[in-house]
């Protein structure tokens, strides 16, 4: 399990405002939106390429 710190999650927010705001993502609700970004952190490390 990732540890997920507070200020990881605002970042991710941050960078992402625009996006989950279209998805009409509540900011007030936090078990989503740690949920979208465990969503998208999950999607990138699939997406890693190790070498």
């Amino acid at each position: 399990m990732v540890d997920v710190q507070e200020h990881d999650v605002k970042v991710f927010l941050h960078q992402h405002k625009d996006e989950l705001e279209s998805y009409q993502v509540l900011e007030d609700d936090e078990a989503s939106l740690t949920k979208v970004y465990m969503d998208g952190l999950e999607e990138a490390r699939s997406r890693a390429v190790f070498y």
